[in-house]
């Protein structure tokens, strides 16, 4: 089925190619052009987190995720969340593009640049497509990540398997970031979820174990149509809904305890 899947991708971008009107287009939309100007913003982003005082009670995090280059519906929920006063930072976990391309990228840097809390971006499989891995890396940094913020670890963990060429994910990388700590939990974000045909060949199952392992309190994906939210083996894993839904996911953060609520906007 991936063997497919790649191919029906390959054909569809080859595709946009050839469909664009102009010469003009076809510089601006190339699948081949990576050129973005504005770099390492995740790093940015995360320096404004850090910088800001601690919550003095709950930790709240709003969650949006695979975009997808909806710009009506990303602007909307960017005009909601700049609404909330309790927000410490936003996560976009993942699918910001459809296809990858420069000017996707681009637009989507100037819709989030709206919000009024920082904002930290996942890496998601259609980012990968064309030079997609070469401009997220350039306009956000390494798509592996942590920061600790008070007593939680937020960890970012690029799990993207089939656009990648089939390579695992750095599991090794992510099994070093998880805290061992008792004093210190973690938060996980990445984009593909345990359920997904995407981690079969065993990678659902290494990263499950690895996340048992650790004091992890609440795992969050995207890559899905609806929210789904399962407890296995005393850890929490929720798949947050698409913004073509016109929802996010207000994730509120104290002590040892997770709660969520999805929130249409």
């Amino acid at each position: 089925m991936k063997n497919l899947y790649m191919v029906g991708m390959l054909l569809i971008v080859s595709a946009i190619t050839l469909l664009l009107p102009s010469c003009g287009d076809l510089i601006e939309y190339s699948p081949y052009d990576a050129d973005v100007k504005t770099t390492n913003q995740n790093n940015v982003n995360i320096s404004r987190i850090l910088n800001a005082p601690l919550p003095a009670d709950s930790l709240i995090i709003a969650v949006i995720s695979d975009t997808h280059a909806n710009h009506t519906n990303l602007n909307d929920a960017i005009k909601f969340i700049n609404r909330l006063t309790d927000i410490s930072f936003v996560v976009i976990n993942g699918d910001i593009t459809n296809w990858g391309l420069a000017k996707e990228y681009k637009d989507f840097y100037s819709d989030i640049s709206k919000l009024k809390v920082p904002s930290i971006t996942v890496i998601g499989n259609h980012d990968y497509l064309s030079n997609g891995a070469i401009i997220y890396n350039r306009l956000f940094g390494a798509p592996n990540f942590s920061f600790v913020f008070g007593n939680q670890k937020i960890v970012v963990f690029d799990n993207v398997v089939w656009e990648k060429g089939n390579h695992s994910p750095d599991f090794d990388w992510l099994e070093s970031k998880l805290p061992h700590d008792e004093n210190q939990t973690s938060i996980l974000f990445t984009h593909i979820h345990p359920w997904d045909p995407q981690l079969e060949n065993g990678y659902a199952e290494r990263m499950l174990s690895i996340i048992e392992k650790n004091k992890v309190l609440i795992n969050v994906f995207g890559h899905g149509s609806n929210p789904r939210f399962e407890v296995m083996n005393k850890r929490q894993y929720l798949v947050v809904p698409k913004i073509a839904v016109r929802a996010m996911t207000r994730l509120s953060i104290a002590s040892d305890t997770a709660v969520f609520k999805i929130i249409k906007f």
